[in-house]
């Protein structure tokens, strides 16, 4: 059992020992107040995670923007192709070792 279904077994028994009191009524209150106040955070971390996961996103993007262009400079400087300027680099190998 989590802590704030916990806490809410608690106020309820409150609740249950005197309905009518004054008491009663705040603590219900409480519970309502917690409910949003979890609401409200599995709302935030949905939007982080989604957050976390376009930025996961765009990192890849850039990494391989950056690897086309450098394959790009390497079929433009060696006179290969960009397709296998980018092989050679996914395999560690330089671009002008696979021209000579």
């Amino acid at each position: 059992m989590s802590d704030k279904d916990e806490l809410i077994t608690r106020l309820n028994k409150v609740i249950a020992a005197k309905p009518d009191s004054a008491e009663s009524l705040v603590v219900s209150e409480a519970i309502e107040w917690i409910g949003t106040q979890a609401r409200t955070i599995a709302s935030h971390a949905a939007d982080l995670k989604s957050r976390d996961e376009r930025i996961e996103t765009l990192l890849i993007l850039k990494d391989g923007y950056y690897s086309a262009m450098a394959a790009w400079r390497s079929s433009k400087q060696t006179g290969i192709s960009i397709t296998e300027a980018l092989a050679c680099a996914n395999r560690g190998v330089p671009a002008s070792s696979v021209q000579a």
